[in-house]
């Protein structure tokens, strides 16, 4: 009987995927029914993860299926108990830039599980591309200094870590520079500033660039696959990868005013610091 209800349940569970409905079983937020089992999938910042696929198994060796389906727009999922001793729910459809673990134990009849960003492989950087809110696979680069910084780290001791993109041909590119400088100036301690060029320098002019000019930001060649990852149309591009690993800012075209960048630093670095997404620079509260 479990072998014919567990191919039900995968065959119905694909039919709804395919066709992007929500899982049947999947409820309000609110949980009036004393009976109801739910898995609530978020963010680092709490923000629902919707679209995800849930698997529940009686144990952890993943071989009896007992509920499957797709998280709500409250990032829920929600079954009918009872909840067996030692479930486990698996998770798959992730959105982009998120990692799961193999399994998570089921230990109450309310659980919810926060994701964090997994770690970039080749294989991600010739298919990812990211979007406003994504969250960002864990990268390492070089810059034209030699020194290498890992996204990771950088969050585990700055609010935010921005990456801008640029190129040595591009005019309004190196005329942002200095407002950055002065703006990360005041700031470095609490912002991470990558200056990164997909396009043409190489490490060594970039260095000269930099250091004849006075920047401490790192700058530095990156891989062209880059602008692809980042859906880049024209240059710079500015990105914020907020304190959660999310891309909170993707603002196009060059910030020419120190105060809008000093105003946008100290959004990130507040200590009531709320998530939010937002497509230019003078869109972030406190700006302009």
């Amino acid at each position: 009987m479990r072998k014919y209800l567990r191919t039900f349940v995968l065959l119905m569970l694909c039919v709804c995927v395919c066709c992007g409905c929500a899982s049947p079983s999947a409820k309000p937020a609110e949980k009036d029914d004393p009976g109801e089992v739910r898995i609530t999938v978020q963010n680092l910042a709490g923000t629902p993860l919707s679209g995800v696929i849930v698997s529940v198994y009686s144990d952890g060796s993943l071989s009896d299926i007992l509920h499957a389906g797709l998280t709500d727009s409250d990032g829920v999922f929600s079954f009918s108990g009872p909840l067996p001793e030692g479930a486990v729910a698996t998770l798959s459809k992730l959105p982009v830039g998120y990692g799961a673990e193999e399994s998570y134990t089921l230990s109450s009849d309310d659980t919810t599980i926060s994701l964090g960003a997994g770690t970039m492989t080749e294989d991600d950087m010739d298919s990812v591309s990211y979007v406003l809110g994504d969250a960002v696979l864990d990268f390492t680069v070089t810059m034209s200094d030699g020194e290498t910084y890992t996204l990771s780290d950088l969050l585990s001791d700055h609010k935010a870590v921005v990456l801008n993109f640029w190129f040595m041909g591009c005019g309004p590119c190196r005329s942002e520079f200095p407002h950055l400088q002065q703006a990360y100036e005041a700031y470095s301690e609490e912002i991470a500033v990558l200056a990164m060029d997909p396009v043409d320098a190489s490490d060594a002019e970039i260095e000269a660039f930099r250091q004849e000019n006075g920047y401490t930001f790192p700058m530095g060649k990156c891989d062209s696959r880059w602008t692809e990852m980042m859906q880049i149309t024209a240059f710079p591009l500015t990105v914020v990868i907020d304190r959660y690993g999310n891309i909170s800012l993707m603002h196009l075209g060059a910030v020419p005013d120190t105060q809008m960048f000093m105003d946008m630093f100290a959004h990130y670095c507040a200590d009531d610091y709320r998530q939010g997404f937002y497509s230019s620079i003078d869109q972030v509260p406190g700006v302009g």
